[in-house]
């Protein structure tokens, strides 16, 4: 099961991240899909980076 933690690690971090900034979006009263689309270009800049 130890070659299955990085794909778990990578779905909950993008999870938590969106979450994250989707209230702040939501905080800045701009709609929550903002912060989602942020969220995925985030992670898009991550992985392309690593």
């Amino acid at each position: 099961m130890h070659h299955a933690t990085p794909l778990i690690t990578t779905i909950v971090g993008g999870l938590v991240l969106a979450f994250i900034l989707g209230m702040i979006a939501n905080k800045l009263r701009i709609s929550p899909l903002v912060g989602y689309l942020l969220a995925v270009y985030w992670r898009d800049r991550l992985r392309q980076a690593s």
